[in-house]
């Protein structure tokens, strides 16, 4: 089973081919705000002159979000930015996000599947295809 750790390096790896990337890993200790997510990521699509910053907390297969994660995160998206859980599916063939956003004064969870070696069109589909969300 791959581990957090795997699972970011894997997604940074496959961001990095489509995208122009900003990864940061962030350490916490005793003195750090309970329910932080462990990775800030920037991205925009090459071409793009606009990216996305995204407040992301990996978690193994079948791991779920504490409650202050959870919390961080949806705090994160009622003040504009983009949060979200970034997994794998059992087989370790998907990476799997669910992006927490607010738009309009409503909460969404919108989930993207992206292959290992696959596309990243595949995100952006997720994204876009959402009827209320315009980002």
């Amino acid at each position: 089973m791959m581990s957090e750790k795997e699972i970011e390096k894997g997604f940074e790896t496959l961001l990095n081919k489509h995208c122009v990337v900003f990864w940061r890993k962030i350490w916490q200790g005793p003195m750090s705000r309970t329910g932080f997510p462990d990775n800030v990521v920037t991205f925009r699509w090459r071409g793009d002159d606009e990216g996305f910053t995204l407040l992301l907390e990996a978690k193994r297969y079948g791991k779920e979000l504490t409650r202050d994660q959870e919390e961080t995160l949806r705090e994160h998206a009622r003040a504009g930015g983009i949060g979200g859980l970034l997994t794998i599916n059992k087989e370790e063939t998907h990476f799997i996000i669910e992006f927490i956003v607010c738009r309009g004064g409503q909460e969404f969870i919108v989930p993207a599947s992206i292959a290992r070696d696959g596309d990243m069109y595949d995100v952006a589909t997720g994204l876009s295809q959402h009827p209320r969300i315009d980002l």
